[in-house]
């Protein structure tokens, strides 16, 4: 079964916008900002209940298709 090509490139995005703000909380000029950090806390948050299974089913996807690789092979 494979995700609509729509649907993988929203899910690409929001992983992308993840990972912009996994690093703006780290950096210090958004940790000296309490209302931002506060607001980018927040949507990381948000952000991380897409996101966690997207990166999980992406892992599973490509293990299947080594898995098929390998029985094509035998």
């Amino acid at each position: 079964l494979k995700m609509k090509s729509t649907i993988r490139q929203r899910l690409d995005k929001l992983n992308e916008r993840f990972e912009e703000v996994r690093l703006l909380l780290s950096s210090i000029e958004v940790i000296n900002q309490s209302q931002r950090f506060r607001e980018l806390s927040k949507e990381y948050a948000e952000l991380e209940k897409i996101v966690i299974p997207y990166q999980s089913y992406l892992l599973n996807e490509t293990a299947i298709e080594n898995a098929k690789e390998l029985l094509a092979e035998v």
